[in-house]
């Protein structure tokens, strides 16, 4: 496919071979039969139509998604890659695709999805996390930046969890920063000595980090024979 072909065109050329190849080959062969996808100013509501025959999936419009998209590929996509990057496409442009019941997605902007619930990566997905070590004030604080701009992050008035809801995808890197430092950091650690008293080694040791500048939290850091 070249720039010189119609939008349209584009379009429906790459929604035939997705198509073809997905009803009549292996999935071990539909890479293999798969085109490159480039899609130039094509109307957004023609893209979305068309990938629903590709991928016979049912997309229910909102009337307020208008626009063009242009989309290019550097390999050739399967059906579940079209999928993918037709969400990315809606999310590049400000919609997004929410469940809607029996397999349907409804397909409007992205500024309603937050109040929608959903699951998938190029969707809006709501989580609660319960801490164990941070409070949860702290961690809205942490995790602010992180939050895209149609999502939320708000601490529980009972300071023991925060709820998140955002992007799926973005919801899944939060879960993984949250396993790594919502993590208790205490250890226990056996020092034999050959040269020198336990007790004296223990002494200077709580002397140094009672020391400003040092741990300063009250004996969290103390060493004890």
């Amino acid at each position: 496919m070249t720039k010189a072909h119609s939008p349209r065109a584009s379009v429906l050329a790459i929604a035939a071979a997705i198509a073809l190849a997905g009803a009549s080959l292996p999935a071990a062969s539909v890479r293999a039969q798969t085109q490159v996808l480039n899609v130039q100013d094509a109307d957004i509501r023609v893209f979305i139509q068309d990938v629903a025959k590709s991928t016979g999936t049912t997309f229910i419009i909102d009337p307020r998604v208008k626009g063009t998209v242009t989309v290019a590929s550097n390999g050739p996509l399967n059906r579940r890659e079209l999928f993918e990057v037709f969400l990315a496409t809606l999310r590049a442009n400000n919609f997004v695709a929410t469940p809607a019941g029996n397999g349907a997605y409804r397909i409007e902007p992205s500024e309603n999805a937050a109040r929608q619930p959903s699951t998938a990566g190029g969707q809006f997905a709501t989580e609660v996390f319960r801490l164990r070590t941070i409070d949860a004030a702290s961690a809205v604080d942490m995790l602010k930046p992180l939050i895209g701009p149609q999502g939320q992050v708000v601490a529980n008035p009972r300071g023991g969890a925060i709820v998140v809801a955002d992007y799926a995808d973005n919801v899944r890197r939060i879960r993984a920063l949250l396993a790594q430092v919502d993590q208790d950091r205490a250890s226990v650690h056996t020092v034999t000595l050959t040269n020198s008293s336990a007790r004296e080694i223990a002494q200077v040791i709580n002397e140094i980090m009672a020391a400003p500048g040092a741990d300063g939290k009250g004996g969290r850091g103390a060493v004890t024979v």
